[in-house]
């Protein structure tokens, strides 16, 4: 179905985080082949709508520019991409959403309009799926779950994945890295890494000239890193680093990367009143997951299955 005869579809561009990973700077005003980020994402998805929305919580006089109308969080406390479609969804004027990062620069109007094909086909939320991994911030939602999300943003939930899946997100495969392009990071990463064992200084040159990454600007700095901000692969292996130049190319399902640590700072005990809410949303999120886990393996105990072995429940009771 080309695009002109799929329906109407609101688009809302993500701009409002914190920025933690490039220092504190506006992710979306970062340049890129010349250009803000933010343009380049605008140039990709103006001609598929007439209500483009950039969620947004600074600089709003530059995003209004590449934008039908902005939206803010809520809360002053940046408390995330859920926010940002919890206000959008309030006032989108289609009955669908798509929802883009503003760092992703690289996605092209035949993944978008796959998904929106995909929408249209199942009538339920939608999301990349690439290589085993869900991509929540690159999805297409109705916008008759606003009620929804509002109930749920009130109960505590902050995850854009979570309530997708919880609303029968349907998946969009995308195919995994290639193989032998993989190899080829590889290697050019291990090269580099050579360069830098002889040269530390070259850091942010290198950075400049092969980094894929916004932070190439910024001579490849990410700011101060914290448990959590980052994906499990490549910060399990970040915190137990020492300071200086890593030994090895860290892996994730991004690439390969090289690593300088500047230092590293202890965590201190911080006062009840200040971890309260993030207390109360971890503790939520366990009752959750233990709840979806238990209603499994009822379904499981409750089955005829054969080939595979799953672990059941014997009793409806369970704790």
């Amino acid at each position: 179905m080309p695009p002109s005869q799929l329906p109407p579809c609101s688009i809302l561009l993500l701009a409002g985080g914190r920025g933690s990973r490039m220092g504190g700077r506006d992710k979306g005003l970062l340049e890129w082949h010349g250009q803000p980020l933010i343009a380049h994402l605008h140039a990709l998805v103006r001609p598929l709508t007439d209500d483009l929305i950039i969620s947004c919580n600074r600089n709003h006089e530059r995003y209004a520019a590449h934008a039908n109308r902005l939206v803010s969080d809520a809360e002053s406390s940046f408390p995330g991409p859920l926010a940002g479609i919890r206000a959008a969804l309030g006032i989108a004027r289609h009955p669908w959403l798509l929802v883009l990062p503003c760092d992703t620069p690289g996605l092209d109007a035949t993944l978008i309009q796959a998904l929106r094909q995909r929408a249209e086909q199942t009538l339920k939320p939608c999301m990349v799926r690439q290589d085993g991994q869900w991509q929540p911030l690159v999805s297409i939602l109705p916008t008759a779950l606003a009620a929804a999300l509002e109930d749920a943003w009130n109960n505590g939930e902050r995850s854009p994945l979570r309530f997708l899946l919880q609303h029968q997100a349907q998946a969009l495969e995308c195919a995994p890295d290639d193989l032998d392009a993989r190899h080829r990071q590889r290697e050019l990463a291990e090269q580099l890494l050579a360069q830098l064992q002889a040269d530390p200084s070259r850091f942010a040159e290198l950075a400049l000239q092969h980094s894929a990454c916004p932070s190439k600007h910024q001579g490849g700095a990410l700011g101060q890193i914290s448990k959590g901000q980052t994906v499990p692969e490549f910060e399990r292996p970040l915190l137990r680093l020492a300071t200086g130049l890593a030994a090895t190319p860290l892996e994730s399902r991004y690439g390969y990367h090289l690593v300088w640590v500047d230092r590293h700072i202890d965590g201190r005990e911080l006062p009840f009143e200040q971890v309260r809410d993030d207390i109360r949303g971890m503790l939520q999120q366990g009752v959750w997951q233990k709840g979806v886990a238990q209603y499994l393996q009822t379904l499981i105990g409750a089955a005829f299955i054969e080939g595979i072995h799953l672990q059941g429940a014997d009793s409806p009771l369970l704790q």
